[in-house]
């Protein structure tokens, strides 16, 4: 079965944090699943909501194109176990994929865009415990018809 337009974005972000060193790299964990300490740090990157609208054509003959505006949450896990709080092992790592992230917001041409919008840290004494969450708000093209293609930068497809 192919992968979907936005499963190949989640995996190019997973690319990206796995070259942080011990950083562990996961699509999708689910709760019921929680990290065993050997596992931390870790990070949990999920889709929470996409937005759709028509993206018009790249050139005269091509298909009509949907543009993906997708909310995509990493969940960054430290050993911490204080609420309320982005402790510091979390802010470096997502400092780190920031960092990574500024070097390739197009990650590789696949998409337009690739931007911070907020983090938040766990609550306290909450199940999540340890945990920041950041946002990022990736856009991405697709075939209106087609969610398994990527539509990159200059019309490569993916």
């Amino acid at each position: 079965m192919p992968e979907a337009a936005l499963y190949k974005v989640q995996a190019r972000y997973k690319a990206l944090l796995d070259t942080i060193p011990g950083l562990h790299t996961f699509i999708d964990r689910s709760d019921a699943e929680p990290l065993d300490e050997s596992e931390r740090p870790a990070v949990s990157i999920r889709v929470p909501s996409v937005q759709f609208e028509p993206g018009g054509q790249e050139e005269a003959g091509m298909r009509y194109q949907m543009r993906h505006r997708a909310a995509f949450q990493f969940d960054f896990v430290s050993a911490n176990m204080a609420g309320e709080t982005i402790d510091a092992v979390n802010q470096a790592m997502i400092a780190r994929f920031v960092a990574l992230l500024a070097a390739d917001p197009t990650l590789g041409g696949m998409v337009e865009s690739s931007a911070p919008q907020a983090a938040s840290g766990s609550e306290h004494d909450g199940a999540d415990v340890g945990t920041a969450i950041l946002e990022i708000q990736s856009v991405f093209y697709t075939p209106e018809d087609d969610w398994f293609t990527v539509i990159g930068m200059g019309g490569v497809t993916f």
